[in-house]
This record gives structure tokens, C-alpha cells and sequence, in this order.
């Protein structure tokens, strides 16, 4: 290597895509590797072609020119340049590429001056690739039996419609008797009324404006008013008990089944057990998505990952939705890959490797 290769070097490795890789890999190990990301991926010499990038053989860093790249704590790496040579199979796939052989053999991945390791990386997660959308109920039944979540049975919908049922009636009953009793209270007001005006009509002319008085309107004006109080009584009695049963119907079909559907357009979310799992459309997919599909032009994602604020931890963040992932693509016949695009056929190839 020329003094002006080494001039030139640590900013190329500083610009990346570039693996930094705590030993040498074997060239057959690390092709086998790669062809988990583009089943096509060959070797050309000492260097690995993949989906239009290229992986340059590795060059040993020491700890002189470790240092000029910000690595203090490593005394000796193994580069690895991954650089693009043509259109890529989806948005930085180099990157991803270069993360994902990072992320197999307990390395970092160097880009645009920082070090990161994969798998410190909280977007991990297991992915399904289908050539259509599944049934939405199919896809729920397939989920709650993965995520060992109840199943919402007929007989649990006919008890809360009954149950509704049973409240507007409840509610409804004390309504009717309020306005039975107001008008038969109207009745006998305006049969009193009418008694006092036949006793009254023998009186002398003089005695005309008390029998005047006698005759004010007082109970037809009670009468509006009870009427008036019957209809909002009513009214109420039918607003009521729906606005309840509806909250109660809304809130159901989520605490039977345990499972939580939102749509959003074309994309479906499901939650449950600490899970997510997202099924949407996409146009740029991974190069093994690719192949196995090769006329594609849209396919389905179904990410699989765990909640942030949920329950697992360790392992379990990145095993549980692995497994649910795999039996998902198992069910609906699809690939599986992880977050940088690496085909998964077992659930402990989403585990990172050990640094000793």
C-alpha cells in the first residue's frame, strides 16, 4: 500500500459503510454469511460481490491508525469496506449490510465517522415478507395463538349485548312510570277542575269573579309542564343507555381477546403480550425478499418487535418476537429476515455474537 493509500485510508474507513471486526473471518464463513442478505452473493478474488455493493478483503488496523478513527480502546480490528458499485436493492443497503456482518461476528459498523454497535440497536426486530396482505381475521386468529391470548367466543358477545340489553331496559322502565304517574296526575287535576266548574255555574251573577278566579288555567299550565318533564325524561332515557352501550361495546372487543387492532389506511397494527406486530406495504425490500419474488413490485412487511415499555427484557426483547415471527412466516409461507435484511431460519440467529 502506497503513502498516499495511507493518507487516503482512515477517511475512507472513517466514510464507511466499513466492519470492524474484533478477529479475521474465514472468506467461506463470511460468504455464507452474506448470502443470508442476497442468496446470489459470490466471491470475486479475495473480495465478496452482494447486491450491488462489494466487500474489500480486510485490512488490519493497528492501534496507530485506530486512534486516527476515535477508536481508543481496541489495540488491533479488521477492516472491512463495504462499498456500493450500482443501483441498490433498497435505500442503504450498504449500511445494512455492513451492520448486519457487524451485528454476526460481535463487531461495530464505522459510518460517517461513528462506531455503533448493532446490537445495542433498539430497533431490532423479525420481519415477515408475504406477496399479499392477509386476512385480517386470520391474521388475529394466527396472533392470539401465538401470543397465547384468549379467543373471543359467541357465547361472551351474547352475554354483553343481554347485559346492554338489560341496562337500557332498567333505565327505560323507571322513565314509562314517571310519565304513567304524570299523566294520571294531569287526568285528576282536570277532573277537579271540571267538578269545581259544575258546582259553581248555580252561583248568583254577583258572585261571577270568584267563580272567575276559580276558573284560571292552573292545571293545563301544570299539565304543559308535566308533559314537558316526560319528554326530557324520555329523551334522556333514550340518550342515555346508548351513549353507555357504546362506550361498553367499544371496550370489549380489545379486554376479551386481549389483542388491540388499529388500522391506519393500508397498515395494520396488533398488540398484545408485549408485542407489536405491523403489517404494511412495501415497495423497496431486501435483496433475499427479492429473490425469492423476483417480480415483485409491492410486498407485505409484517415486523414483529417488542414494546418498549413492556415486560421482556434481555434475550427475551429479541427471542419473543423471533418466535413469533418465524411461526408467522412458517403459517403464511414467507421469508423471515431480521432489521438489516439477513435471513433468520432459526430463532437464535437474531442473537448477536459474544465478545470474549
Amino acid at each position: 500500500m502506497g503513502l498516499l493509500s495511507n493518507l487516503l485510508l482512515p477517511g475512507r474507513l472513517r466514510t464507511g459503510p466499513t466492519v470492524l471486526l474484533p478477529a479475521k473471518v474465514k472468506p467461506d464463513a463470511l460468504l455464507e454469511a452474506v448470502q443470508l442478505a442476497d442468496p446470489t452473493a459470490a466471491q470475486d478474488g479475495e473480495e465478496l460481490l452482494a447486491a450491488g455493493t462489494r466487500i474489500h478483503a480486510p485490512l488490519e488496523l493497528t492501534a496507530d491508525l485506530l486512534r486516527k478513527l476515535s477508536i481508543q480502546d481496541e489495540d488491533r480490528l479488521w477492516a472491512y469496506r463495504v462499498v456500493a458499485e450500482r443501483p441498490l436493492p433498497m435505500d442503504y443497503y450498504d449500511k445494512f449490510l455492513a451492520a448486519g456482518i457487524a451485528y454476526r461476528y460481535g463487531g461495530w459498523s464505522l459510518c460517517e465517522g461513528s462506531a455503533d454497535d448493532p446490537a445495542e440497536d433498539e430497533s431490532r426486530l423479525a420481519a415477515v415478507y408475504l406477496p399479499e396482505m392477509p386476512d385480517q381475521e386470520e391474521l388475529a386468529t394466527l396472533l392470539r395463538g401465538l401470543l397465547r391470548l384468549p379467543e373471543p367466543t359467541a357465547e361472551t358477545d351474547a352475554d354483553a349485548e343481554a347485559g346492554t340489553d338489560t341496562e337500557v331496559a332498567e333505565v327505560a322502565e323507571p322513565a314509562e312510570e314517571s310519565s304513567d304517574e304524570a299523566t294520571a296526575s294531569a287526568d285528576a287535576s282536570d277532573e277537579t277542575a271540571a267538578e269545581k266548574t259544575a258546582s259553581e255555574e248555580p252561583a248568583p251573577e254577583d258572585a261571577a269573579p270568584a267563580a272567575t278566579t276559580a276558573d284560571e288555567p292552573a292545571p293545563e299550565a301544570s299539565g304543559e309542564s308535566t308533559s314537558d318533564e316526560t319528554a326530557s325524561a324520555d329523551d334522556s332515557a333514550e340518550e342515555g343507555p346508548s351513549d353507555e352501550a357504546a362506550e361498553a361495546g367499544d371496550g370489549d372487543e380489545s379486554d376479551k381477546s386481549g389483542l388491540v387492532q388499529i388500522q391506519s389506511g393500508q397498515t395494520i397494527v396488533y398488540t398484545g403480550a408485549d408485542i407489536q406486530v405491523t403489517a404494511s406495504y412495501e415497495t423497496r425490500f431486501p435483496a433475499v425478499v427479492a429473490g425469492l419474488m423476483p417480480y415483485a413490485t409491492e410486498v407485505v412487511r409484517i415486523a414483529v418487535r417488542a414494546l418498549e415499555d413492556g415486560e421482556l427484557d434481555g434475550d427475551d426483547l429479541v427471542l419473543e418476537p423471533g418466535k413469533v415471527a418465524l411461526s408467522l412466516g412458517n403459517a403464511l409461507d414467507g421469508p423471515v429476515v431480521d432489521a438489516w435484511g439477513f435471513q433468520i431460519l432459526e430463532v437464535e440467529d437474531l442473537l448477536p455474537a459474544r465478545r470474549v
